[in-house]
């Protein structure tokens, strides 16, 4: 959405919906049909730890908003503005991290074990925004933000 209440201000939004469904599993494991925490759940038999199916369910909105205030100064043609942003994100484990399971990371070098109970981190942003913008299309802008995580 995009509306201009006047010259001067104008208000940005928009809402972003998402469904996801994640599930990591190892294969032979999900073909018999081993429910999480069986006993035969073993990537290396003898081993201490139980390989369980990562899961992530998820349905969720996304706003996001935007608030512009521009100042015109005649005398020289520039332009500033004051911008107040809000907005609504996440960032999920991919199928690798929920993946308890081994897999060489040729990043690292190193085998990588994964894990089935790590969540979806949500984040809120705020930002508040001061930006001039010069006749000879140069700009500098000075910008707060906050960012608060869950998960």
């Amino acid at each position: 959405m995009d509306f201009s209440v006047n010259k001067r201000l104008r208000f940005y939004g928009g809402v972003r919906a998402e469904n996801v469904n994640i599930h990591s599993d190892v294969f032979k494991y999900d073909s018999l049909g081993l429910k999480e925490n069986d006993p035969r759940r073993f990537e290396i038999p003898g081993d201490f730890f139980l390989v369980n199916p990562g899961k992530i369910q998820a349905y969720d909105f996304f706003p996001s908003a935007s608030i512009v205030y521009k100042f015109y100064t005649p005398e020289n043609g520039t332009v500033s503005d004051i911008r107040i942003n809000y907005g609504r994100s996440t960032a999920r484990p991919s199928i690798r991290e929920l993946s308890e399971t081994f897999v060489y990371d040729f990043e690292l070098q190193a085998n990588v074990f994964g894990n089935s109970t790590l969540k979806p981190v949500y984040v809120q942003s705020y930002d508040l925004r001061v930006e001039h913008f010069f006749v000879n299309n140069d700009f500098i802008t000075l910008s707060l933000f906050r960012k608060d995580l869950k998960n």
